[in-house]
């Protein structure tokens, strides 16, 4: 008998016995709600039909065309799988609970329709729907619930995200409680939220963390119709169990749904332009001013739009060090090459004036930090005065602020300054230590579209006597070397989610400063201060609490110039062919719009759609294809 078929039948007879011992509780004795949230009233009361930036009454049919950028191998929900799961796999599951987009902390049953925390706020009481079904027909219950749980909090991401679960008790087939070894907050919701349940029947064979090449039973609103290496094509479940709850109404309106796979984002804008994609999402600026001018945005049959989702904060992109690196250890060395990042050049000549830099790791939401600490920030904050920095409660923390021409003198003399107090000194043009070694670092990079960020950067630092190497390699030895805290300096993404609870431990709390984990603490983090505050932001049981510890939490960071943090999170922008509808109040939703889920398909706008001619870098319009 193998490990693994070993274990299957060791939690079997654990299901088995959990379902069997009669339970105290019943449904009466718990108060069941329709939806939850521990910052903020909802805003949905229980009679409520449909979420307000959704067309409810949206025709179905037709199908969407979208780009893939990953391959289409691995259909396993990302349980530690080393290949990426296909695009959009995620709508052929469902989720116990989802979080509505237009406030900000509050979450609604889906496979769940009751919902209750015990009075110590320690369990959570789930009921689910008893109409829920699998693809193959199978009820949904709590012991599917239990083995998802069970099974996601042996993986990476679960020893990170899912380390306040105690345990998962079985009442019934359909009633489960998730127990919390401390007290449940808007963190340990929103990680709820995210996690798809898996079908135990489907998987109790069969090991989920291993790449998987054909579909599994889902339970959502579309399962996969086909698929081969250059695509995979989802198509709307008629019956779907759920098509008429409040928190699914208006949504999922295609047919059909394509993701192609495009490795080349040129080759990706070219299909778009000759009709095979429907949507083409426009992540650099210099392409999207370049996109409006063209004569099939101006005539309308192309339409520009942008969106901007208030649940991502803070920064697009920084340069992060290793402040465990010889060379970026002491913070005056740290702050010395912040200064020398002259972003309003870059701003200029580079983002068209499209873009701003951010000065706050929660830029962009309450939850940011400005002017002088005071009352609760404050309060936080003066247990710890003797770890911290005076200016911190004296000095408004800025960032250098140039021309865009030029270069900015007054950074680079405090620069200067700065590191010849950290014992660096100009030898033969080469910035060296008393014991005459330069400072000398590289600056690891997985995308060649950073490199006009980068290179300017490291040409002012040569005026310091700096030499800064940029490495550009593959993303498999990147997220390798990353994973290893193997480097020096390195560009990567850096946002955030608001209310930013479930993060912060993994981004910056000395527990997630180990090598070899899966979190996001790369530039190795080790402050008290900073490992308290986060443990406030954790137990905030108020908007109140919670927006006090984010700000106190921002200053420290800032002060200790652990990234330099580059352009904030932009809105997104994307073009799209005239063939479509879409809400009228799809801006309310701005904590997690659905985007194209939204959307539906037009076909009176599609027949008059005009034919493309050559010369304009496309050969037909697209054609409806609703089945």
């Amino acid at each position: 008998m193998n490990d693994i078929f070993r274990h299957q039948v060791l939690y079997l007879l654990i299901l088995v016995f959990l379902t069997a011992v009669p339970k105290v509780r019943s449904d009466s004795d718990i108060d069941y709600k329709h939806g939850i949230s521990l910052m903020e009233e909802l805003k949905y009361t229980q009679e409520f039909t449909h979420f307000e930036y959704l067309n409810p009454d949206a025709p179905k049919g037709g199908l969407l065309n979208l780009m893939a950028s990953g391959s289409i191998k691995n259909f396993t929900w990302n349980l530690d799988a080393v290949v990426e799961s296909v695009e959009g796999l995620w709508r052929t599951y469902d989720r116990l609970i989802v979080r509505s987009g237009d406030e900000l902390a509050s979450y609604y049953g889906l496979l769940a329709e009751g919902i209750a925390l015990s009075q110590n706020k320690k369990s959570l009481f789930l009921k689910l729907n008893a109409d829920a079904r699998w693809h193959d027909g199978e009820p949904i219950t709590a012991v599917d619930v239990k083995y998802t749980f069970d099974r996601a909090a042996l993986t990476l991401d679960g020893r990170v995200f899912l380390q306040w679960l105690e345990s998962v008790e079985i009442i019934n087939e359909h009633e489960v409680v998730l127990h919390h070894k401390e007290v449940y907050t808007n963190a340990s919701l929103l990680v709820i939220s995210g996690q798809i349940i898996m079908p135990e029947h489907y998987w109790r064979n069969k090991d989920p963390t291993q790449t998987h090449a054909t579909p599994s039973v889902g339970s959502g609103p579309y399962r996969v119709a086909a698929y081969n290496r250059a695509f995979v094509l989802y198509e709307r479940i008629d019956d779907y169990w759920g098509q008429d709850l409040p928190v699914v109404r208006g949504q999922y309106n295609f047919d059909q749904i394509r993701h192609e796979v495009y490795r080349d984002i040129t080759v990706a804008r070219e299909a778009f332009l000759k009709g095979l994609l429907d949507v083409q999402l426009e992540g650099d600026i210099r392409y999207w001013t370049k996109s409006l001018k063209t004569p099939l945005v101006q005539n309308g049959s192309i339409q520009s739009s942008t969106f901007r989702t208030a649940n991502r904060i803070g920064a697009q992109f920084v340069i992060a060090f290793n402040a465990d690196s010889e060379m970026l250890s002491d913070v005056r060395v740290r702050e010395a090459l912040t200064l020398a990042m002259d972003f309003s050049w870059q701003e200029r000549a580079l983002y068209h004036n499209m873009q701003s830099r951010v000065i706050s790791y929660f830029q962009g939401s309450v939850f940011a930090s400005s002017g002088l600490p005071t009352g609760a920030e404050l309060k936080l904050l003066e247990p710890h005065r003797d770890q911290l920095p005076d200016r911190l409660f004296s000095q408004e923390f800025e960032l250098p602020k140039g021309t865009g021409y030029g270069k900015d003198r007054r950074a680079l003399i405090r620069a200067r300054e700065l590191l010849t107090e950290a014992g660096w000194h100009i030898n033969r043009g080469r910035l060296v230590n008393t014991e005459g070694k330069p400072l000398e670092f590289e600056i690891m990079n997985y995308n060649s579209a950073f490199q006009r960020v980068l290179l300017p950067y490291t040409e002012t630092l040569k005026r310091l006597g700096i030499k800064a190497n940029i490495r550009l390699m593959d993303s498999a030895q990147f997220i390798r070397r990353r994973r290893a805290r193997d480097f020096e300096a390195l560009i990567w993404p850096h946002d955030l989610l608001a209310p930013p609870t479930t993060h912060l431990r993994s981004y910056f709390h000395s527990w997630a400063a180990n090598r070899g984990m899966m979190t996001y603490n790369i530039t190795n983090i080790r402050h008290p201060t900073i490992d308290s505050l986060v443990e406030s932001a954790e137990r905030a049981t108020s908007l109140t609490e919670l927006t006090a510890a984010t700000r106190a939490i921002d200053r420290v960071l800032q002060w200790n110039y652990y990234n330099i943090l580059l352009n904030g999170v932009d809105k997104q922008r994307f073009l799209h062919w005239d063939k479509f509808g879409r809400p009228k109040r799809e801006d309310l939703a701005v904590y997690g719009w659905p985007f194209v889920e939204g959307w539906w398909f037009d076909n009176d706008k599609a027949s008059r759609l005009p034919t493309i001619d050559d010369s304009e870098n496309a050969t037909s319009a697209p054609q409806d294809q609703a089945g």
